[in-house]
């Protein structure tokens, strides 16, 4: 046996990797899952790829993955206080210019988050999600497309995601 008897079960698929290194290359460049099924040459079994400390740490997320769970969050939440922005400005009726402020403090922060969520998914153009964030009703749309690319990435990678967004802890920062 040597290194080119990898097997690998991802998606309904298997993979044959050249050799160890190639492996290697595909874990960090985050094509390997860590819930991936890899044939052991050496031990004739198949185990999840986390549990071969040949293949490296799954441990950490890459730092795009990082930036986009934090930007996301910042969007999720900065679309919650705008929903709360909105509920102050419906309640207060007439009284209601002095949140104007505030509103428009969240759909710039909206905007900006979601720049910088789409750029961290790889869009190659994040500027146009950003715009499309200020367009009434076409928002809400763009809001939702975002969103699930960002949900489904980090969950690739491990990140849980809440209601208040991803939940992404200290050590995954590093």
């Amino acid at each position: 046996m040597h290194d080119g008897d990898f097997i690998i079960q991802q998606g309904g698929a298997e993979f044959r990797p050249r050799d160890l290194q190639t492996l290697r290359l595909w874990v960090s460049e985050g094509r390997i899952l860590p819930e991936s099924l890899v044939f052991h040459p050496h031990h004739c079994e198949w185990l999840p790829a986390r549990a071969l400390p040949e293949l490296g740490s799954f441990g950490n997320p890459p730092q795009t993955i990082v930036d986009l769970a934090t930007n996301y969050r910042k969007l999720v939440l900065s679309v919650g206080a705008q929903l709360g922005v909105s509920l102050v400005f419906w309640i207060l009726g007439p009284a209601a210019i002095l949140v104007v402020p505030s509103l428009g403090a969240t759909v710039i922060a909206i905007a900006y988050y979601a720049f910088h969520t789409a750029r961290a998914l790889g869009s190659p153009s994040p500027a146009l999600w950003s715009a499309a964030m200020l367009v009434p009703c076409i928002n809400l749309l763009v809001l939702a497309m975002l969103s699930s690319n960002a949900t489904e990435a980090c969950r690739k990678y491990g990140i849980p995601v809440g209601f208040l967004g991803p939940e992404i802890t200290d050590s995954a920062r590093r």
